[in-house]
């Protein structure tokens, strides 16, 4: 799914029908069992659509409302998505959280002040593993 995520905007005028044929290509190309995919060009979704069965061997299709435990995956997109905002010059790597999220606050008011975007990337910030917390929500 990353993959998908970084085709898209190498389109600067989105062929959804072609994207849509490409993915159903894929699917079978790659023996994937099911995904979900939304293209979403200027804050409007152009495409939500589900391919494929949401568990292998079972008749239940996946669709644009399936959800799936994606797990650490999220960590390679939120860091592609900061990645675009140093590259745009928005943010840099070394900018106080702070400077960002002002309501931004830990424990210790030095590190609340001192942690860097760079250091949440990186699990330089001295926070515990939380991410079994929000497994099951």
């Amino acid at each position: 799914m990353a993959f998908l995520l970084i085709c898209i905007p190498l389109f600067s005028q989105p062929d959804v029908a072609t994207f849509d044929r490409y993915v159903e290509q894929a699917v079978k190309q790659w023996e994937v069992p099911g995904l979900a995919v939304a293209v979403v060009k200027d804050g409007k979704v152009l495409m939500a659509k589900g391919y494929g069965v949401r568990k292998l061997g079972e008749p239940g299709q996946v669709n644009a409302q399936t959800i799936y435990g994606i797990c650490s995956t999220t960590k390679a997109m939120t860091a592609a998505a900061m990645a675009i905002l140093v590259d745009e010059g928005k943010v840099a790597w070394d900018d106080p959280v702070i400077k960002h999220l002002p309501e931004f606050q830990l424990a210790d008011p030095f590190v609340t002040r001192t942690v860097r975007v760079r250091d949440l990337l990186t699990h330089n910030a001295g926070l515990a593993n939380a991410d079994h917390l929000w497994y099951a929500s």
